[in-house]
């Protein structure tokens, strides 16, 4: 019924540890009928060795990813093509399913609701149990436009696995930005659920505190042109 779109790679040693922790909180939800598919784009089998030990607790399809090292949008687009499930929940390696009953509401929602994509609450702080703020999320398009997220981190989207936007490969910093304003532009707004689903972990090592200032500029600019955007 869904699958979880997973992109790893090493993340300077720590990403397998994060993948650990995630894999063991996906094992705790209350919805059981889930595939977890990881795109992995590590030039070592750290991931992989995380995979085999929740090989008999979860149903995980692992696909080691030599293409577009260094890129998330590409490596994201890998999962979601290899996703098997009706309903397609993206998360991030360092990004943790925080409610146990999140798929649960998920799929809910979906069997009750038209929309075509869903977001939901988040938490987001060091760790679980140091959490420093929430958020409710929201289309905004005209912020959304200007590179404002509104919504956060893909890792509280879900979309119906049909009629599919990929995520941009050119980009790093606004991937997220630019792809909610193409499936608003096909799809409509998002269905909305306000309650905290998700973690965000916020660390030295997540790949929007390694972009520099030069990138992010130069990308915020793609955005406002392509989209035609004049302050």
């Amino acid at each position: 019924m869904i699958s979880i779109a997973i992109p790893t790679y090493e993340m300077n040693g720590v990403g397998c540890i994060f993948l650990k922790k995630s894999l063991e909180l996906i094992s705790l939800q209350t919805f059981k009928d889930f595939e977890v598919v990881i795109s992995d784009h590590s030039i070592d089998d750290s991931i992989k060795n995380i995979c085999e030990e929740f090989k008999d607790s979860l149903k995980i399809i692992y696909l080691r990813n030599e293409v577009n090292r260094g890129s998330s949008s590409s490596n994201m687009n890998n999962a979601i093509l290899n996703c098997k499930g009706e309903i397609i929940k993206f998360l991030f390696q360092d990004e943790y399913l925080y409610k146990t009953n999140c798929l649960e509401d998920i799929k809910n929602y979906f069997d009750n609701n038209g929309e075509y994509w869903l977001i939901t609450g988040c938490s987001y702080g060091e760790s679980p149990d140091q959490i420093i703020g929430n958020m409710i999320p929201r289309y905004e398009d005209k912020s959304i436009i200007q590179s404002i997220n509104t919504i956060g981190s893909p890792s509280v989207v879900s979309i119906r696995n049909r009629d599919l936007e990929l995520f941009g490969d050119n980009l790093l910093w606004i991937m997220d930005c630019d792809y909610y304003k193409r499936v608003f532009d096909r799809h409509g707004e998002p269905g909305v659920l306000a309650d905290n689903k998700v973690f965000i972990c916020q660390h030295k090592n997540q790949v929007s505190n390694l972009i520099d200032s030069g990138l992010k500029i130069k990308e915020e600019n793609y955005l406002k042109n392509k989209y035609q955007y004049e302050s």
